[in-house]
């Protein structure tokens, strides 16, 4: 999966604009020979309020996303949906744009991990919008990050992504893996400031088939479990990403792995 610069509070469509290359790069969509920072550039006129100095809300995100893929250009056969905490994001039910609607998964409570494993089983593109908050709990500013890998081992869970600290040049962090650890009864990205994730979306190419592709199992030689603290363990992660496993998943006895770590 690429990772696209970005500028001041450009997160939001930056994100898809990852995510929809990575679909291009599996060749599930044609975006016309647009480079990511092109689509980019689009993203950021098709998400409604966007700005360098606000970014943009859940809602209008998710409409970019729909307006994108009714582009002219490179009209996108995708199903959209998304996982969203009501008391935290501007997100209902569903989400219209021209002829295309995004719906969501579940009542409005809080997103599960649960149900982010289930998507990357599925082969679907996936980001999350999370709240950094201060000492106190209260959200100081938002963020988006595209889940490129996830491992679940026991208790123990953590996922790779793909984002731009947004700190200056070469701020960006590729499969990079953090804990998932928990923010009153939310998800938290873990070695990071402190945070929740409010939302994730999701995407696809439309009528695909869900599964695990290039399976992998390999039950008596599994690693051992990470240390419980928090970020990430330097050498489980270095391992996996050595060999190209982006998808690990303990189940039934093995694990079982995905590629989807495309260069």
């Amino acid at each position: 999966m690429g990772n696209v610069e970005q500028g001041k509070n450009e997160c939001g469509p930056a994100g898809v604009a990852n995510s929809m290359h990575w679909l291009k790069a599996v060749g599930d969509i044609d975006l016309d020979g647009d480079t990511p920072a092109q689509s980019l550039q689009k993203l950021k006129s098709d998400m409604p309020g966007f700005s360098n100095e606000s970014g943009v809300g859940q809602e209008g995100a998710i409409q970019g996303k729909l307006k994108f893929a009714q582009r002219t250009e490179h009209p996108l056969n995708l199903d959209i949906k998304y996982q969203a905490d009501a008391g935290l994001t501007d997100l209902g039910a569903s989400v219209t744009d021209g002829a295309k609607t995004a719906t969501r998964v579940g009542m409005g409570g809080k997103p599960t991990f649960e149900f982010l494993k289930q998507q990357m089983q599925n082969g679907e593109d996936v980001e999350l919008s999370i709240d950094w908050l201060n000492s106190t709990g209260v959200k100081t500013g938002g963020h988006v990050v595209v889940v490129s890998g996830l491992i679940e081992i026991g208790n123990f869970r953590a996922i790779s992504i793909n984002d731009d600290d947004q700190k200056g040049p070469g701020g960006l962090r590729t499969n990079h893996w953090v804990k998932i650890e928990d923010e009153g009864g939310y998800m938290k990205l873990g070695g990071i400031n402190r945070n929740r994730v409010k939302a994730i979306y999701v995407e696809s190419k439309s009528s695909a088939v869900g599964g695990i592709a290039e399976v992998v199992a390999a039950s008596s030689g599994s690693p051992a479990s990470p240390a419980a603290g928090s970020g990430s363990s330097d050498g489980l992660y270095a391992a996996l990403a050595a060999a190209g496993a982006v998808v690990v998943l303990a189940a039934a006895g093995g694990w079982y792995t995905r590629r989807r770590w495309l260069r």
